[in-house]
């Protein structure tokens, strides 16, 4: 695995940004920033698409239900009901932001843990290798003067192509035509 300008592999880094984003929009921005600046790391872009993606999506869904709550409270005369429900809601959406920021600061800190482990490899057996004879160097033909070749009149000899009468060479593949 690659290590960050910061000494830890990229895995650990997107865990950083998650653990940014349970803390706050001005630490995971902030972290992604010096990523995009810093670092050319496509786990990392990627790890900081889903953060922003995350966190973004939870603050539209909150800002929607805040909207609809102003609006009951506008027009309602009694809504502590609804304000109690929304309030409930507000708690679930505050829970499943942090369940999902949790999850994904585990799964990325086991992937940077495990990528520092060596890779087990494992030993077979190889055949024995059995002694070869020396290679003669071989010598290259000299190139030979090309033939002019007898074929069936209006035919290349060489690439069967269509030669019209009085042509000397065939347009196809330079054969000279007799």
């Amino acid at each position: 695995m690659n290590k960050t300008k910061l000494g830890i592999n990229e895995y650990l880094f997107v865990a950083l940004i998650f653990t940014g984003a349970i803390w706050g929009i001005t630490p995971m921005l902030g972290l992604i920033l010096f990523a995009a600046v810093v670092e050319k790391s496509e786990v990392i872009n990627a790890g900081s698409r889903l953060a922003l993606i995350i966190k973004a999506g939870f603050i539209l869904v909150q800002s929607c239900l805040n909207f609809i709550e102003d609006i009951v409270r506008t027009f309602a005369d009694d809504a502590s009901g609804f304000y109690r429900v929304m309030n409930k809601i507000d708690y679930f959406l505050d829970a499943a932001l942090l369940c999902t920021l949790i999850v994904f600061i585990i799964i990325n800190g086991i992937k940077g843990l495990g990528a520092n482990k060596p890779a087990a490899t494992s030993v077979q057996p190889q055949a024995p290798v059995q002694p070869q004879a020396p290679v003669q160097p071989v010598q290259a033909a000299a190139p030979q003067a090309q033939a002019p070749v007898q074929a069936a009149p209006g035919v290349c000899p060489k690439c069967g192509k269509t030669v019209a009468p009085g042509t000397t060479f065939c347009a196809g593949c330079g054969t000279k035509i007799q």
